[in-house]
């Protein structure tokens, strides 16, 4: 999804090619407030999308749409306050994302969140950790769910995360857990409300122990519960449990490969009494190699059981592998690429998503305090469900300022 930034491959695509050159660009920043450092950074971004609305090839003639591109605009603010202690760590972070189309006005949406979190050192060997965060968001146009294509969705996101870490002298125990909670608001066509049903709750919980087998690799087994509980059930009570038990290694090799990969069998419990429990081979990986000082390749793949309000369905397996590169040319300029393939499977449907997405961008420092970045995205989806098949393309240019 072009507007979410909980997607893994894309933040990593991001984060190394841009990274690797900000880093060599970008000095201790913020403004010291006694322990603390009060850090700013303000985005203006601005491009062209063919299909922002991410409307079938051929429009939803039911609903009067079709297919038009659009210039936009993006500002986002942020504002993050850090302690600087060695113990302990403490944070408070705000932000804000303002969107306008120039063709499009409904999706003209201004998100925004707060978030704190911390982490307590209770000792050298145990610490805690937890944090709470909420957010004002739109649905993403390409969100497999959407109901309706001529309005774009604000719904309020709650989340909270705790985790525990206990190291020993060779093995190690961590915990960690999440509630989500989103709440959308009634939205009306013709008497029938398009959002009932959405509202939702997830809470996950994953337990690792592992055995440090070397100072360059550790192995671990880990084991996973996903509990998602919908408010209401309209037509079928697609509530669900998941179960994950996997075993694998986190390693980072002197030749420049970093990672955690994890192979094991996932289960998940349907609550609506027509689908048949589902046993299946489970993976989670996410890899990075510098193959030379200035290239870095990587790569994420997983598997996952996710909730859906897609007719008859109840659940969809989501299926996504991805692959990165990253190319420093000097201290101020890096280049990349991203590819990604995700497959949507609706159990209990003949419905069968395959998403394509592929980009490339590049990325200039000014100084420690600015840089700028160009991309082109390119997003497909392939689906034996009518009104679901899009394509999009997208170029946006990005200036970043730091403080």
């Amino acid at each position: 999804m072009l507007h979410d930034a909980m997607v893994r491959s894309l933040a990593i695509a991001i984060g190394v090619a841009s990274g690797a050159v900000v880093q060599n660009a970008q000095a201790q920043q913020g403004i010291p407030l006694g322990p603390f450092d009060l850090t700013s950074t303000l985005s203006v971004t601005a491009g062209y999308d063919d299909n922002p609305d991410a409307v079938p090839d051929g429009g939803v003639p039911q609903q009067g749409v079709r297919k038009e591109g659009s210039f936009f605009s993006v500002v986002s603010p942020t504002l993050r306050l850090d302690t600087r202690t060695q113990r302990h760590a403490f944070f408070v972070t705000s932000g804000a994302s303002f969107e306008y189309f120039e063709n499009q006005p409904d999706l003209n949406a201004p998100n925004w969140f707060v978030a704190t979190g911390g982490r307590w050192d209770v000792s050298r060997t145990f610490r805690l950790n937890g944090g709470f965060d909420y957010r004002r968001v739109s649905e993403d146009v390409d969100d497999p769910d959407r109901r309706d294509f001529t309005e774009r969705t604000e719904f309020n996101r709650f989340g909270f995360n705790w985790g525990a870490n206990q190291d020993f002298r060779r093995t190690f125990f961590r915990y960690s857990g999440s509630l989500r909670r989103d709440d959308y608001p009634t939205l009306r066509r013709n008497g029938v409300d398009l959002n009932a049903g959405r509202d939702l709750s997830v809470i996950a919980q994953n337990i690792r122990i592992g055995y440090r087998a070397d100072r360059q690799y550790d192995l671990f087994v880990q084991f996973g519960h996903r509990l998602t509980r919908y408010d209401e059930n309209p037509g079928r009570n697609r509530d669900q449990q998941n179960y994950d038990l996997r075993v694998g290694s986190s390693f980072n090799i002197d030749r420049g490969l970093t990672g955690d990969i994890s192979v094991g069998i996932g289960y998940t419990e349907f609550q609506d009494g027509v689908t048949d429990d589902k046993l299946r081979f489970s993976f989670d990986a996410g890899l990075s190699w510098a193959m030379t000082e200035r290239t870095t390749l990587g790569f994420t793949g997983s598997n996952a059981v996710l909730p859906t309000t897609a007719a008859g369905a109840s659940g969809r397996l989501r299926t996504t592998v991805g692959l990165t590169a990253a190319h420093q040319l000097s201290r101020q300029t890096g280049v990349g690429a991203n590819l990604r393939y995700e497959r949507d499977d609706f159990l209990n449907t003949d419905r069968l998503d395959d998403i394509y997405r592929a980009g490339i961008f590049a990325v200039y420092n000014f100084n420690q305090y600015f840089d700028l970045r160009a991309a082109y995205d390119y997003e497909k989806r392939v689906s034996d469900r009518a009104l679901r098949e899009f394509t999009r393309n997208r170029v946006v240019l990005t200036l970043t300022g730091r403080y």
